[in-house]
C-alpha cells in the first residue's frame, strides 16, 4: 500500500503493517493513476510511484509551486511558479516516461 503521511511517503506492507520503503517529501499533491499507482509533486518536481516503490523522477519544473493541473491523454498539464518574472508559465508532464517541457525553472541554466 502507498500511505502519505506529513509530506513523507510509505510503501507499507498491509499484511504486516511494516514500512519496506519510502518516498519524497514535503508531498503537496498527491494524484492516483489506476494504472501504476500515484503521482506525487512536492511543488517542483513529480514523482510517479507503483506498489514496489518509485517508477520516475521528473526534471524540476518550478521555482516554488504549481497549479492548475489538467489531464489530456497521458499528458498533465499545468502552471509552475517563476518569480523571476512574476508570473505563471505552463509546463508539460508525460506521464509515462516523467519528461517534462517548460515550466519556470527550464532556461535559466541551473543544475
Amino acid at each position: 500500500a502507498i500511505v502519505i503521511a506529513g509530506g513523507q511517503g510509505y510503501i507499507v506492507d498491509p499484511n504486516d503493517g511494516a514500512s519496506r520503503s519510502y518516498f519524497g517529501g514535503q508531498i503537496e499533491s498527491v494524484i492516483p493513476l489506476a494504472e501504476f499507482g500515484v503521482i506525487v509533486c512536492n511543488g517542483l518536481w513529480f514523482e510517479a510511484i507503483g506498489p514496489g516503490g518509485p517508477l520516475w523522477t521528473s526534471e524540476r519544473v518550478s521555482w516554488d509551486g504549481v497549479q492548475n493541473m489538467e489531464f489530456t491523454g497521458r499528458t498533465l498539464t499545468g502552471e509552475a511558479w517563476d518569480p523571476i518574472d512574476d508570473r505563471w508559465v505552463p509546463f508539460e508532464l508525460d506521464l509515462d516516461t516523467g519528461h517534462t517541457r517548460g515550466g519556470s525553472f527550464e532556461g535559466y541554466g541551473v543544475v
